[in-house]
């Protein structure tokens, strides 16, 4: 009995002493102006975007390809910014990492019919969420939480508070683009998220503060009018890429950027248009698993099939090997010379990859025609005789 008063005695003691303490709040700070952009050089329609398609850019970290290497950060993501009263512009935007350790975004052009007939302005926001800010670091004293608080109070002043985006509404990404009239590239500063214009006093120095800095990248949407080709020589446009053949002109020298050319071959009725939006962006998992080859790639997003077959012309005298991408193949193609250039004859554009020297992983045409005929006649075969047509072999029963 009195040990089990004294216990009683110790715990009253000890709850008597003990202190509440009160666990520090996490916030994020929200920046523009962010370092990272996207490699506008690598498509020959640079910011250009046609209704439709897919692009995909390299992200750079200032002047060099951005990866963990050069960049030392814990996330980075990608969205789209859509200002108040517009409609989306993509249907997918996404960032990813390529076998060369290069991280590329990805997006996909909505068909919107209002993009038919004029130019349109789309945005894409990359989030970098910075590494290296353990709970000590991201402390802050009373000089950092007046800035953060300034810099919210100013960030709110810089918008249109007179309408649905008032003073007393939440700062937030997501808030920005439902209420907020104004477009991305106008905004200059850092707000901390969830706060109001009137913040004040709120940053405590046990608090911590996160960081992520928003870099803007402004594209066009094009128009998808047609182009008319009246004559026997034609630059392709890849902000006007729907194009139909017009006048007495019955074939036309396609010029794709300094990448390639195709002497085009167009049916006597004139009435099919054209889709020549074509891209030179490197295929990063076949770069990644051949580093020292050289490579040009150029890809048809709209498979164009022309009236007759003629010459693709690869413009690099150095390339001697020509591969077709076909899904998750790569298929060595039957070549020519023209001048010195690689040429390949087809009646329909897709995607290629030439290359200085053999690739890794890649079959032969017409290994791949034997396969197909291969595995036709099989098919055909234990069809006539009556078996199944399936090449999945019976499961073992254990019996």
């Amino acid at each position: 009995m009195k040990r089990f008063a004294a216990m009683m005695l110790a715990a009253l003691l000890a709850a008597s002493s003990t202190t509440v303490a009160f666990a520090a709040k996490n916030y994020d700070y929200i920046e523009f102006g962010g370092w990272v952009t996207l490699d506008y050089d690598a498509m020959d329609g640079g910011n250009v975007l046609v209704p439709g398609n897919t692009y995909t850019f390299p992200i750079l970290d200032g002047s060099d390809y951005f990866n963990e290497e050069s960049a030392d950060v814990w996330r980075i993501s990608a969205s789209e910014y859509t200002p108040k009263g517009e409609d989306e512009k993509f249907s997918s935007v996404s960032v990813s990492q390529g076998s060369d350790g290069v991280y590329y975004l990805t997006v996909k052009v909505k068909q919107n019919r209002d993009t038919y007939y004029s130019e349109q302005d789309a945005f894409i926001l990359l989030k970098v969420e910075e590494k290296g800010i353990d709970r000590e670091d991201a402390e802050i004293n009373s000089s950092d939480a007046t800035q953060y608080e300034s810099d919210t109070r100013n960030f709110f002043d810089n918008l249109d508070d007179s309408g649905d985006y008032g003073a007393s509404r939440a700062l937030s990404l997501s808030n920005l683009q439902r209420y907020s009239e104004t477009y991305p590239t106008d905004f200059d500063g850092g707000f901390i998220s969830g706060q109001s214009g009137s913040v004040s006093g709120t940053l405590k120095s046990e608090d911590r503060v996160y960081y992520t800095t928003i870099s803007v990248e402004e594209f066009e949407i094009a128009s998808t009018d047609y182009d008319v080709i009246d004559d026997d020589e034609y630059d392709v446009d890849n902000s006007m890429p729907l194009v139909m053949a017009g006048g007495d002109v019955s074939k036309s020298n396609l010029s794709f950027g300094n990448t390639a050319e195709y002497l085009a071959k167009f049916s006597s009725s004139k009435e099919k248009p054209y889709n020549l939006s074509y891209s030179t962006v490197t295929n990063s998992d076949v770069a990644g698993a051949n580093p020292n080859a050289d490579l040009v790639c150029i890809s048809f997003p709209g498979t164009p099939m022309f009236a007759a077959n003629s010459y693709l012309v690869i413009k690099d005298k150095d390339m001697k090997y020509l591969y077709e991408v076909d899904g998750d193949e790569l298929i060595e193609l039957e070549t020519t010379t023209q001048d010195g250039y690689l040429a390949y004859r087809t009646d329909r554009l897709t995607s290629y990859i030439a290359s200085d020297r053999p690739l890794k992983n890649a079959v032969s045409s017409s290994d791949k025609e034997t396969s197909s005929s291969s595995s036709s006649s099989s098919t055909s075969s234990s069809t006539t005789s009556g078996g199944s047509t399936s090449s999945k072999p019976n499961p073992d029963t254990g019996r």
